[in-house]
Order: C-alpha cells, then structure tokens, then sequence
C-alpha cells in the first residue's frame, strides 16, 4: 500500500513540476506580449513593389500625403497619364495624385514623358490616412503609360506597406 502511494506522489509531484514550468512560460510570453516585442506590425520591413519596368526607390507615408519615387526602366521613353492615378487600400480613404520630376516641385512633368532610366515622383493628397503615426499602413496604387508615340496604355500597379510618419 505504501509503494502505491509513492508511485502516485511521484506521478503527482511530476506534473506539478511541469505544470508550474508551463505556467511561467504562458506569463513571460504574455509579458512580451503586452509590451509590444511580439507586435506583429513592428516585424513587418517597410516595402514597395511596382510592376515591372519600374523601380520603387524611396516612399513615405504621412498622415495627409504618400510620396513615391520611381525610376523608369522600360527601355524608352514613357508617356504618363497625370489624370489616371489610383490610389486605395484600407488604411486612407481618398486622394488626389499628380506627376512630379522633383520631390515637392509644383511643376508636372513635361509633356507627362520620362526617358528611360529616368526619376519621377508621384505625390498624392490623401483626405485621412486610417492609420495612426508609428503604425503600419498598406496601399496600392496604379498609373496608367504608354511608350512614347505609341497609342496603347499600360497599367503599372504597386503596393506600399510603410510606417506612418507624422
């Protein structure tokens, strides 16, 4: 009778043993979790990928505005369309976007064509970005350009996920 209850105490004294182990760790990860090591958004690498032809170079994201900069490689000249940018996602809620040769400059580009191996910029107005400064956004954006001369539109389409900056 007294070797059954040992066996039983030991049995017993086992699993506490790996419960109060299981127990610890369940408390530290919520501890990381709780101050913010295990957000999944702060994981996440800003990015920006286009369509290729065209090389995303640098972006931003504010909270009135998203700035990307782009290059051409296509292999000629492109004709851009100012007037068929789109810009959406779940973090804003409308804009307005326009063609730029310099970052911040107010003149469009000329004639709306960028030579090949050529920077333009693309600036869009957003009425609210829905996520807050140090939080991450996703959008996607598209434009629409043509070869230059030539009477057929191309879609070039893109999606940024970046940190909000104020």
């Amino acid at each position: 009778m007294v070797i059954k209850q040992r066996k039983g105490q030991a049995a017993l004294e086992f699993l506490t043993t790996y419960g109060w182990a299981f127990m610890v760790i369940l408390v530290m990860i919520g501890a990381l979790a709780y101050f913010g090591v295990l957000n999944p958004q702060q994981l996440i690498p800003d990015s920006c990928s286009i369509t290729s032809g065209f090389t995303c170079e640098e972006f931003e994201v504010t909270e009135n505005s998203v700035d990307i900069s782009l290059i051409n490689n296509m292999g000629g000249t492109r004709e851009l369309s100012g007037g068929d940018v789109n810009i959406a996602g779940d973090s804003i809620v409308s804009g307005s976007c326009g063609f730029y040769s310099e970052a911040g400059a107010v003149d469009e580009i000329t004639d709306g064509r960028i030579a090949d191996g050529g920077r333009f910029f693309l600036h869009c107005d957003v009425d609210d970005v829905q996520a807050s400064p140090g939080e991450k956004a996703r959008l996607a954006f598209e434009f629409d350009h043509r070869r230059s001369g030539g009477s057929f539109d191309s879609t070039a389409s893109g999606t940024i996920t970046a940190t909000v900056r104020e």
